[in-house]
């Protein structure tokens, strides 16, 4: 490494070991839950830096209609900035998913991220919220 230039902060997203410079259409993270019938239930995304870094890493999230959609009341859309502060790894979102006694088919949104801090970097920026059917 040159003096003077510093690294971006690395990092994997989700549970496990996904990497951030995984390939781009490989989600970053999946949850599946089952809902209980006109239940509230949360679906919490989590967000990984695979190390420490010396400067806050920023970054913006959006819910994403796929097949749950916020219109349907399936989901409460969310947006919003995580910010990570020195020395700080891992952030979570929570996602409010709404339960009815609709006959459906499992439905999923998505979370994304975008709007990285210029000393992180990442290319695979999709989460994968699946809701189980239970009726």
């Amino acid at each position: 490494m040159r003096r003077g230039r510093k690294r971006k902060a690395p990092a994997h997203v989700g549970p496990g070991q996904t990497d951030f410079h995984s390939r781009a259409t490989s989600p970053i993270w999946r949850i599946a839950q089952k809902l209980r019938r006109r239940a509230t239930t949360l679906f919490t995304f989590t967000v990984t830096l695979s190390a420490t870094y010396d400067q806050a890493v920023t970054m913006s999230f959006q819910t994403v209609n796929g097949t749950a959609t916020t219109s349907d009341n399936d989901y409460v859309a969310k947006s919003g900035t995580l910010t990570f502060a020195p020395g700080e790894t891992t952030k979570t979102i929570t996602i409010e998913v709404k339960g009815d006694s609709k006959r459906e088919a499992n439905e999923t949104f998505f979370l994304d991220l975008f709007g990285n801090s210029s000393n992180s970097l990442f290319t695979n920026t999709r989460g994968i919220g699946t809701i189980l059917n239970d009726d």
